[in-house]
């Protein structure tokens, strides 16, 4: 009696066994597949990362001013004729937005070095335009030289260039980079088995 019950224990142990086998050869048939298959990063998969990000306006540059624009008819070119002065009075908000689009960025993944190459071109303007909401025109029309509303868009298109330039100087297309570089990393961070580099 005590034998048929150590040989049912037996095939009770030897099924235990085999099921414990069974399931951690399972699981690692899955691990290894899952870990195989997180670590297959496509170019693709890597642009639809970034295109959720959306806009990549990564910096931007409020400016405010007042400016006055006087123009006076000349003769020739050799003098000013009196009393034929006009002016114009504008008070602007402007936005400047610089940044990147997603087509743009070159992207390349090297699975023999674990890396995600990211390829940067030089950040550009996406945007600037003066808020017309906020545009104060204040016109001293001459009848002898009146104001022209063609003038008028020279003297704000020439007003969003200077400004341009003025955050230019202060830096905005280092700052889009720094940003757009943070960005990119962040988002990539869904594929922490590779490195980011950016060349």
């Amino acid at each position: 009696m005590k034998y048929k019950h150590n040989r049912s224990d037996r095939r009770i142990y030897m099924l235990r066994l085999g099921t414990l086998i069974l399931t951690v050869l399972t699981l690692v048939v899955v691990m290894v597949n899952l870990f195989h298959t997180a670590t297959e990063v496509t170019v693709i998969q890597i642009e639809e990362k970034l295109e959720q990000i959306g806009e990549l306006a990564t910096a931007s540059f409020t400016y405010t001013g007042q400016q006055r624009i006087e123009n006076t008819r000349d003769f020739l070119g050799l003098f000013q004729i009196p009393l034929t002065t006009n002016h114009l009075d504008i008070t602007y908000t402007g936005v400047i937005k610089v940044g990147y689009t997603v087509s743009d960025i070159g992207i390349r993944v090297d699975e023999s070095a674990r890396a995600i190459c990211i390829t940067l071109p030089k950040a550009r303007v996406l945007d600037n335009y003066i808020l017309h909401d906020e545009l104060l025109c204040t016109a001293g029309n001459n009848i002898l030289n009146p104001l022209d509303p063609a003038d008028v868009n020279r003297y704000l298109s020439s007003i969003t260039y200077m400004e341009l330039k003025r955050a230019e100087q202060q830096g905005i297309y280092e700052t889009a980079e720094e940003q757009v570089t943070a960005l990119i990393t962040d988002a990539l961070a869904a594929f922490p088995q590779y490195q980011i580099i950016f060349e």
